[in-house]
């Protein structure tokens, strides 16, 4: 028991400092899964996928109003508790500047795309959301000073009102365009929560300053990531968006509705890396070999953890999308077994990244990103055409392979980490064949 990389007390230490983390993460999980799967039901698959057409449009350009300032602007406001105001108004700046362009954007793209699925208002009702999102600021200045609870009381007060409002809105049967207004509502509930918070701290956004300075260093810092951003997003929207010029609306119902099942499984590797990363993090300052350790236990829960539900998915697939979504969606469950494998090597990325931002390799986070992109891109290109919704469903899971798993092969830092992956997905493999030798 002595070789066991985390110790009972102190696994339960570093639960017990995520738990408002693990707590918005489990309500986003159940609500995304039980309001979701009303709301599917109750547009049918044609409408479903004009709505998630119109939120996959938005989220290819959402690289705007984050600007990536997540990573950098944290870290600025410890340096300099003194400059708070001009950072805070320099980034809410930013973020509000890049919500404009990207409104521009979605309507320039509409008024292309909506010779097909596209429905323009409809499109930029649901863009006019990332109009409130700079208020999150406020959410990035309560990680400075480590206060995650405000930060979850935030996102789940929004999302509950989310939630709240869709529910209302499918008993009293209301239109389409009802649905889009509802991510409005639901991003101005976040920043008005925020809000709320930030002036109970005796502190208001009336001495906030812009500084232009500030808006460069903190776009210099960040450029890498914002990349990075954008390839994700294509990697993970653009799929919907080429199925439907291409197929149009139904497959793009489909397709999200099976999506959505295998983003709230992915959601469990975000929940388990963030309870464990704490011990890494101490690890890496105290011992470079239980460091590696714990690592590499890391990746093999999530590998076990991956398998085991794409085994069950996949198998139950048909059933699990007609019981959830009903008939309509049926054609969705080969599109859940095959991303639901995507879903193993998703969940090695998820639990990569914060070791390679960890070790300054930020641009390789960069690079593996920008490859899955283009390989998916490029394979959707082919196998939609050809063989629909399931070709777009197995772009995307050579593009998770790609960038979570074979391009660890492409540098010598992170070689290691390949290596400790092969470790536990050829460990489930040994595991398996014991197992059946034993029947």
């Amino acid at each position: 028991m002595d070789s066991f990389p985390f110790s009972k007390a102190g696994l339960r230490r570093y639960l017990a400092n995520t738990g408002w983390l693990l707590a918005e993460n489990g309500i986003r999980l159940v609500l995304g899964l039980a309001v979701g799967v009303w709301v599917a039901r109750y547009l049918g698959a044609h409408d479903f996928g004009v709505l998630s057409f119109a939120y996959s449009l938005m989220a290819v350009f959402s690289f705007l109003p984050h600007a990536a300032l997540d990573a950098v602007l944290p870290r600025d406001l410890i340096r300099h508790p003194e400059r708070l105001n001009e950072y805070l108004g320099t980034a809410f700046g930013v973020r509000l500047f890049g919500a404009v362009i990207l409104l521009g954007l979605v309507w320039l793209a509409s008024g292309v795309l909506e010779t097909g699925i596209g429905n323009r208002g409809l499109m930029v009702t649901v863009a006019l959301s990332q109009l409130f999102f700079p208020f999150s600021v406020i959410g990035l200045l309560f990680q400075s000073r480590t206060r995650g609870k405000s930060i979850s009381l935030a996102l789940i007060s929004s999302q509950l009102v989310a939630a709240a409002s869709r529910v209302t809105l499918i008993l009293l049967e209301a239109p389409l365009v009802a649905f889009a207004w509802v991510v409005v509502v639901e991003y101005a509930a976040l920043g008005a929560v925020y809000l709320l918070l930030y002036r109970r701290g005796g502190e208001s956004i009336a001495g906030w300053r812009f500084r232009l300075d500030i808006a460069r260093e903190l776009l210099a810092g960040s450029w890498p990531l914002m990349v990075g951003l954008l390839a994700t997003q294509i990697h993970n929207r653009m799929d919907q968006l080429m199925i439907g010029e291409l197929l149009g609306a139904q497959g793009v119902g489909q397709y999200a509705a099976a999506s959505r099942l295998t983003e709230i499984w992915v959601g469990l590797a975000v929940v388990v890396s963030a309870s464990l990363y704490p011990a890494i993090i101490t690890s890496r300052e105290c011992d470079r070999g239980e460091y590696r350790e714990r690592m590499r236990l890391l990746y093999q829960v999530l590998a076990l953890t991956g398998v085991m539900g794409a085994v069950v998915v996949s198998l139950s697939a048909v059933p699990l999308m007609g019981w959830l979504y009903g008939e309509e969606y049926l054609p969705g469950a080969q599109v859940l077994a095959w991303q639901i494998w995507g879903g193993v090597f998703a969940f090695l990325t998820v639990g990569s990244y914060r070791w390679l931002v960890l070790e300054g390799l930020q641009l390789f986070v960069l690079y593996r990103t920008l490859a899955g992109m283009v390989i998916n891109v490029l394979l959707n290109l082919v196998l939609i055409p050809r063989f629909g919704i399931v070709g777009a469903a197995a772009a995307s899971l050579v593009g998770h392979v790609v960038a979570g798993y074979l391009c660890d092969l492409s540098h010598p830092a992170t070689r290691g980490a390949f290596l400790d992956k092969s470790r536990a997905l050829a460990g489930l493999g040994v595991a398996a064949r014991w197992m059946g030798g034993r029947r």
